[in-house]
């Protein structure tokens, strides 16, 4: 079987072959089994004969069953819209009606008030109260980033999950696709077709110091000498200065000042010093003329289009550099200038709110893209490591990223391997040298897990030899046969060199998968060294252009691997689920407090009481609760980076912190610990505060119950409430704990000790030439030990934490006593001394009263068991 072929309009998928047909399957050296007692020879093997044909026949029954399962497959486009949901709360059917029947009691209750003939101050805040929670608002999206070098598939993997190709820009493997952060989401707000996008540029300020800088690496290179600079400075700068010239070349292709390198360098020749103003200031000139044709409104330019590959090309100058910026091209590319860029889809894929995002590298000289992909990342809930198959077990920069995700993340991290279709021949000509002088199992054995593996993929290769005698002896048969008498038997040859394709097919599977399972082995084992997480890192080993072929409908010329092998249906899956339990936890939230609260202020109103002793019963309804906030830790690590071209990138703000990083990690994790213990200890204290209540009045000697208990039941739902507001309160500081932590750790630009150092570091960069070295390595030291960087971590981290926590806990203490306010509102509503009487009024009372009673069913009822049903699912 020749190498595959584009079919029938299809997109044309390349792969690696082999070259020869002959050369793609295990030679008969290869497929000797392990020694079992039968072939021994000895008693024992005889009598079990019997049972391993039986075993022999099951074997071809199933491997027979999987060959005419991937014929029925033939031409049939797959629909990831048909792929079974996670095993999540949120994904039960149950949830569905559940959030249904929620809005259904909200409606008819505002039905009840709005529409009634009576109306007071009373029934419209009732009214106001029940449209406040009419439409169930869940959280923000979960943001996911996908990291990884330039090149690894991470726009392939975008286009696969989104089931939408040309979606994010693809390049060839080790070009950048992208120099800006990129969002993949649901539709905008307002957005009309079905791709939009909205362009987000840099302020003013942020773009005129991005032209400075790139003037100043322009002029240091090619306007100033060079001479007695290490040979590693002058590299750098030399890059540096092309980057800047790419940049101006892209911004102001379409001046005559830029349209080709030699005007541009003739051009740039005339400043005198990096920070020309006059040369600055006609760029920004310049930039002006550009935004103004880009028609910008409050910094962003909006897009959109019925066909993603209009709207990708609308949006690719926005991204990255043309790719030829020859002398004929005039329209330029704002990129340099762009911020960010959010695409909205109409894609299945992003129905519980999911936002992925393509993040670029970091090795930018435009700090203020850099900057900004940093700050973008820390607002991230989760992070995709992204890299090659074939590099995951061999490229230190994974490990690197890995343990940087721990760092940040925690275990909210995954590693995507791709390109898992390229090399697999290189598996079995491992195991074809292999062959020739010893067991090819012994080679299986390094590539597979267990010995079952072995056998399995030693019953293909079995079974795809046993095809290819059978076709030999036809072709024997055929050549002594003429005209109709060879139908019969060419029939059988073309049906036997179908199962022979897809046989071919099964066992590069085979092999795929064995290099997957060994992948998956090795990296979560090299994660669990690095990190001691204990936690599973979770991985997915994807093919895209495999996947791209069960889109598109393959045939027997291009067979890919199953569904299941290719990994997107289970990474789209695993991701689906990353928001599911926050958006369960909010309906649980809302059906508990906020809805039961609603009905229960219904409820009071409509049974309104006069009391004599309101004002004792206030005093005992009020009763404060003290709340403290939490203590916090205040001992961080820093990694400050430096590069230099004649060594390898080292980090000297991380040495400098060595000595007391694992100390550190201690006492952070403490401190998120002590978050947790927090919240629930003030969740336990302030819900007890509502149980005194309860209980104090039932205690009060003389007091009917019956006219209290539309308020006793009001106090159940006002704990949820508080529990709601707290939870909410820990995920922040959870948020805050983190940022703090990663610009007290990392070397971003904004870290604490990378600021503090920067003068020092600037001080550094002045010298040069003969003995800078050691003038370099003194001015470090002394600003080390007398400068005392370190006080800026303390006093940022300090400084910072104080500002999060105060800010947050106003916000949580206006929340909590907002709950005892509205306990407060709800007991003076119960039991007022004037009532006002009325036909209307009645009526509206009596109507309330049996819509309260109904609503509450349902929800201890129907509602109540839907959101059981829900949980019981991930249970």
């Amino acid at each position: 079987m020749g190498p595959p072929r584009a079919v029938g309009g299809k997109r044309s998928i390349k792969r690696e072959y082999p070259e020869e047909e002959d050369t793609l399957f295990l030679s008969n050296e290869m497929i000797k089994r392990e020694e079992s007692p039968g072939e021994s020879g000895d008693e024992e093997g005889e009598e079990e004969d019997s049972e391993e044909d039986s075993e022999g026949d099951s074997d071809e029954q199933d491997l027979g069953e999987q060959i005419q399962e991937i014929i029925d497959g033939f031409d049939i486009p797959y629909d990831s819209s048909a792929e079974k949901l996670p095993s999540l709360p949120a994904f039960h059917p149950d949830f569905t009606q559940a959030e249904l029947e929620y809005v259904e009691i909200v409606k008819k209750a505002l039905n009840v008030v709005q529409n009634a003939k009576y109306q007071d101050e009373e029934t419209v805040r009732l009214a106001q109260q029940g449209l406040s929670i009419k439409d169930i608002k869940y959280p923000l999206g979960t943001r996911i980033a996908l990291i990884g070098n330039s090149g690894v598939g991470k726009s392939s993997v975008i286009n696969s999950l989104f089931d939408t190709p040309k979606l994010a820009s693809e390049g060839s493997t080790g070009s950048s696709c992208t120099h800006v952060v990129t969002e993949f989401r649901k539709p905008l707000p307002g957005q009309k077709k079905p791709f939009a996008a909205e362009i987000t540029f840099f302020d003013e300020g942020q773009q005129r110091v991005m032209l400075q800088k790139q003037l100043a690496d322009y002029y240091r290179y090619f306007l100033e000498t060079q001479e007695g600079l290490e040979r590693a400075t002058i590299d750098e700068n030399k890059n540096l200065a092309m980057t800047a010239l790419e940049t101006f070349r892209a911004l102001f292709c379409d001046v005559d000042q830029f349209r080709d390198d030699i005007s541009a360098k003739a051009f740039l020749s005339s400043m005198t010093s990096e920070k020309d103003e006059t040369v600055l200031q006609k760029l920004c000139d310049w930039r002006e003329l550009l935004l103004e044709s880009l028609h910008l409104e409050n910094g962003i330019v909006t897009l959109d289009a019925d066909q993603v590959e209009d709207l990708t090309e609308k949006v690719e100058p926005f991204t990255k550099t043309p790719p030829d910026l020859a002398e004929d091209i005039s329209a330029p590319a704002a990129w340099p200038l762009v911020q960010m860029v959010k695409l909205g889809v109409q894609s299945s894929f992003v129905r519980t709110g999911l936002i992925v995002a393509d993040l670029p590298g970091l090795s930018d000289t435009n700090t203020n893209r850099v900057g900004a992909t940093q700050r973008y990342k820390r607002g991230c809930n989760f992070v995709c490591v992204v890299a090659p198959i074939s590099r995951v077990l061999t490229d230190n920069l994974v490990d690197k990223w890995l343990e940087d995700a721990y760092e940040r993340w925690g275990s909210n991290k995954a590693l995507i391997c791709t390109y898992t279709d390229v090399g697999w021949h290189l598996l079995w000509q491992e195991l074809e040298l292999t062959a020739k002088d010893m067991d090819s199992n012994t080679k299986l054995r390094d590539l597979a897990s267990t010995k079952d593996d072995i056998i399995e993929h030693n019953k293909i290769v079995n079974a795809y030899k046993a095809i290819e005698k059978e076709i030999a002896v036809l072709n024997k048969e055929l050549k002594g046969l003429k005209g109709q008498a060879r139908r019969p038997c060419a029939s059988k040859k073309q049906k036997l060199l179908l199962r022979k394709a897809v046989l071919w097919s099964i066992q590069r599977e085979s092999l795929i998968k064995l290099r997957n399972k060994r992948v998956v082995d090795g990296i979560q084992k090299r994660y669990r060294d690095i990190t001691q997480d204990p936690h599973p890192l979770h991985v997915f080993c994807v093919s895209n252009r495999d996947y791209i072929q069960h889109q598109d409908g393959y045939d027997s010329q291009n067979i890919p691997m199953t569904l299941e092998t290719t990994g997107l249906p289970a990474l789209r899956a695993f991701l689906l689920g990353l928001p599911a339990n926050s958006k369960f936890n909010t309906l649980k939230h809302l059906c508990e407090g906020s809805l039961p609260e609603f009905i229960s202020s219904l409820e009071m109103w409509s049974t309104q009481s006069a009391l004599r002793r309101k004002l004792e019963l206030q005093k005992i309804v009020s009763k404060p609760g003290e709340w403290n906030a939490s203590t916090y830790v205040a001992f961080v690590k820093h990694e400050g980076n430096h590069a230099t071209k004649s060594k390898v990138q080292q980090s000297w703000n991380s040495q400098l912190l060595e000595p007391v990083v694992d100390d550190l990690r201690t006492l952070w994790k403490a401190l998120d610990e002590t978050w947790k213990v927090t919240i629930e200890k003030y969740i336990g204290a302030l819900t007890a505060l509502l149980d005194t209540v309860r209980i104090d009045l039932k205690a009060t000697p003389g007091l009917s119950m019956t006219p209290m208990d539309p308020f006793l039941s009001s106090l159940m739902p006002k704990k949820a409430m508080i529990r709601e507001a707290l939870e909410a309160f820990g995920k922040e500081l959870e948020i805050v704990s983190r940022n703090v932590k990663i610009v007290a750790t990392t070397d971003e630009l904004d870290g604490y000790l990378v600021m503090a150092m920067a003068k020092i570091y600037a001080e550094c960069a002045e010298h040069s030439g003969a003995g800078s070295h050691g003038r370099r390595r003194a001015l470090i030291e002394k600003g080390i030990t007398s400068g005392n960087p370190f006080d800026a971590i303390y006093n940022g981290v300090k400084q910072t934490f104080e500002d999060h926590l105060n800010s947050h806990q106003e916000i949580l203490l206006r929340a909590v006593q907002g709950v005892f306010d509205r306990v407060l509102e709800d007991f003076g509503r119960q039991f007022v001394v004037k009532e006002v009487r009325s036909p209307h009024a009645d009526k509206l009372r009596a109507s309330l009263r049996k819509f309260c009673r109904e609503a509450s069913t349902k929800i201890n009822g129907s509602l109540r068991q839907k959101l059981a049903n829900a949980k019981a699912m991930a249970e």
